[in-house]
């Protein structure tokens, strides 16, 4: 499948700079340089229901904080970087630790008006499409979207990137990275080719919202493992619609093909698959998402943002091992008092197979969480 992500590759770089040649647009001014601060803070609270050892325990936890910086140097050339913070703690001490989530050179305009290439330690394109229809990463561990919050894509992780635009609809990019993600060296010469296909918001008949279609196809492999059962597959398809009020959603529907030696206890919340040692785990599921916009008032605080959401997660990692697949699902409100600030209300509950992993316990929980960003 490489062979054919390699040509099609090979394609879509010819077709941009045909596209380039055709369209006699005027060339780029060039600008002054500029530095662009941005960042948000979220705090969660918790109060438990599952399991029944954790009944009635309540927490205040910091899910994420970021801080990113982008200074464009002119109209081609840029520098990115964010640090993230809250989401690990120092193992001696306990206090949260600053990660660097990214930070990467950007090259645009290259080959065409569209073309572009990043450079270095790179956020993944999808997490930000997905969260588009969804919007709350920051409600703890269950927040990251499908192939993030099961562990089957890095958020972000060392290497390259290059894309472009076929026209005002349609755009293209070539991911090749590690492998291992931010938090990990590279174990080996093996590397990862992350291609995405996506499309800019769209109307399509009368129902006035706007579409948007993805589709990601990652192919790899792990290094150390068995070379015979060592390949790296997801495909991601997702279909999303979002409206101003009424109702928007997603569907994302992924299928996934690894190494159980390389996955066992890693992914889907540390399923357990050492009892299929050596053999392949191929993984299928999906994640809707349903959410319902009208302005709200509160107190003195009138017309603003209101919106209830549901989200269901129904995932197998192994379908050819029985009882290891989980369901998730997220019911609340989102209530958003000032542009930057988001509040929500929220009851989350995950239901995993009987022999998901005998360290693993349903659970369930009620969340207050807040997030402002600038």
């Amino acid at each position: 499948m490489k062979k054919y992500i390699r040509r099609l590759f090979r394609s879509l770089v010819l077709l941009s700079a045909l596209c380039a040649v055709v369209s006699a647009e005027e060339p780029v001014k060039e600008a002054e340089s500029q530095l662009k601060l941005s960042g948000d803070v979220s705090v969660l609270s918790a109060i438990s229901q599952k399991p029944s050892s954790m009944q009635n325990r309540s927490s205040f936890q910091m899910p994420e904080g970021r801080l990113g910086a982008l200074w464009s140097y002119d109209s081609d050339v840029a520098l990115s970087g964010e640090i993230i913070y809250g989401k690990a703690r120092d193992s001696v001490d306990g206090r949260y630790n600053l990660q660097l989530e990214s930070a990467y050179f950007e090259f645009r305009h290259l080959l065409s008006e569209s073309h572009w290439m990043q450079y270095g330690l790179l956020p993944h394109p999808w997490e930000d499409l997905s969260e588009k229809f969804w919007g709350y990463r920051y409600l703890g561990a269950r927040g990251p979207t499908l192939a993030f919050r099961y562990g089957y894509v890095n958020r972000s992780d060392l290497g390259a990137i290059t894309g472009a635009a076929f026209n005002d609809w349609i755009q293209w990019s070539l991911m090749v990275v590690n492998g291992e993600g931010a938090g990990s060296e590279e174990a080996g010469p093996k590397k990862d080719f992350h291609l995405a296909i996506t499309t800019s918001p769209r109307e399509i008949g009368s129902y006035g919202g706007k579409f948007n279609l993805g589709l990601l196809v990652i192919e790899g492999a792990f290094d150390n493992i068995d070379p015979d059962v060592s390949q790296k597959e997801r495909v991601s398809v997702l279909l999303g619609f979002e409206k101003e009020f009424g109702f928007s959603g997603s569907l994302e529907l992924m299928m996934s093909k690894d190494p159980v030696d390389g996955v066992n206890q890693v992914v889907a919340d540390k399923v357990d698959l050492s009892s299929q040692g050596g053999q392949v785990a191929r993984g299928q599921g999906g994640s809707a998402i349903l959410k319902w916009r009208t302005l709200g008032s509160l107190g003195k605080i009138k017309d603003k943002l209101v919106e209830a959401f549901a989200r269901i997660d129904q995932w197998n990692p192994a379908t050819s091992v029985s009882a290891r697949g989980l369901r998730s699902q997220l019911l609340g409100i989102g209530f958003f008092p000032r542009q930057n600030l988001q509040i929500s209300l929220a009851w989350s509950e995950v239901l995993y197979e009987n022999n998901h992993a005998a360290s693993v316990r349903d659970s369930s929980d009620l969340l207050l969480a807040a997030r402002m960003k600038w």
